[in-house]
């Protein structure tokens, strides 16, 4: 297996329609995996799980439905009658099945990065072959890292969902912090809960290669698709460490055809992650009628941060230069006093939580 760790500097400073780029970041390869075999020190896979019952397939660690084949990363799906062993029949396992006492239709394949290899801001890129027919879910996502609740930041950022009863040249991408009762009876209401799910025209997807990315900040979370630029959104908030997830699920709403061809591969070639080097610039439109105020900066000690427009902090984190999450502050007030003075000499980051948007300032300590 060729799993490299380099220091490969790449900055990204992007223009999309007439939108500047607000947050040109430098980055260096932390890892990549080319799938000459499966690593189950970077690799979950899932076994005898469907998701909470929300989806028709069940995940399995078989070599049926998740396999290295030529170099490349092979998670199967197929038609077929599973039943899961009796100790996987509960909420957290084959809740279909515990729920309906019913076998599943279908299999497939679930992989997700372990802990040690959540990444918290960054760039992550994969080169994907996918699947196209009715009832076929495949997505590549990332999900609250292991041992944080995903109650308080699910920290979900759709990479891409691609949905089987829709054209091969649409893709959906979308960011969820919390749920709804639409798909979890015990959750909140939806009507609550902001929407971010777009969809998007592009050159088809069905059993050809591309590479999906996001760029990942403190401010702006950035899709792109063999280097096209799709989306571009203030980052409403994904600011904990995040699993990857590439899995291959059966729709419930829109489930395949007599029609729809069995067996069917997610083949993925290589998945990069990169992390932050240093901010080089930072600028949010956003706030342009806001000034957000550190003092004194640089300091040994203590910095306050204040607004000079009567908006409200909300939160305050602090950020190292290699994009760390070092501390979360939850406040409701015009100002903010940090005591830094434990922290070793260095420059940092402060992402601010207004009424009025996010913005992030750089700190000297001396």
């Amino acid at each position: 297996m060729r799993i490299f760790l380099f220091l490969i500097a790449i900055v990204f400073v992007t223009n999309v329609h007439g939108q500047e780029s607000r947050a040109p970041y430098s980055y260096h390869l932390v890892w990549e995996d080319n799938f000459d075999s499966l690593n189950t020190d970077i690799w979950l896979v899932q076994n005898h799980f469907d998701h909470y019952g929300n989806e028709r397939q069940v995940y399995t660690s078989r070599p049926e439905n998740v396999f290295i084949d030529n170099g490349q990363l092979i998670l199967r799906v197929d038609r077929e009658t599973y039943s899961c062993p009796p100790e996987a029949l509960n909420p957290w396992g084959c809740a279909r099945q515990y729920n309906t006492g019913e076998a599943y239709e279908f299999t497939s394949g679930w992989i997700e990065t372990q802990p040690e290899y959540n990444t918290e801001y960054g760039y992550v890129e994969a080169r994907i072959s996918l699947p196209y027919g009715r009832g076929f879910w495949p997505a590549f996502w990332t999900f609250v890292g292991g041992g944080l609740s995903a109650h308080e930041n699910a920290a979900e950022i759709d990479i891409f969902e691609m949905y089987g009863h829709k054209p091969p040249y649409i893709s959906s991408t979308n960011v969820h912090l919390e749920y709804c009762n639409e798909n979890y009876p015990d959750y909140p209401d939806c009507s609550g809960i902001p929407s971010y799910g777009r969809e998007h025209i592009i050159q088809s997807y069905a059993n050809q290669y591309h590479i999906y990315s996001i760029e990942w900040t403190p401010e702006i979370i950035r899709w792109k698709m063999n280097d096209q630029v799709l989306r571009v959104m203030d980052n409403p908030g994904v600011v904990d460490p995040v699993r990857l997830i590439i899995n291959m699920a059966i729709l419930q709403d829109n489930p395949p055809h007599l029609t729809t061809v069995f067996p069917a591969d997610i083949k993925i070639d290589y998945v990069k992650v990169y992390a932050m080097d240093e901010i080089l610039a930072s600028t949010h439109s956003t706030l342009s009628d806001t000034k957000i105020e550190l003092y004194p900066n640089p300091t040994g000690k203590n910095v306050s941060i204040t607004t000079a427009d009567n908006s409200m902090i909300s939160k305050v984190i602090l950020i190292s230069a290699l994009g760390e999450k070092l501390a979360s502050y939850h406040i409701n007030n015009q100002s903010f006093e940090l005591d830094v003075s434990n922290l070793p000499t260095a420059h940092y980051f402060i992402q601010i939580f207004t009424d009025k948007g996010i913005f992030t300032k750089k700190l000297i300590k001396n």
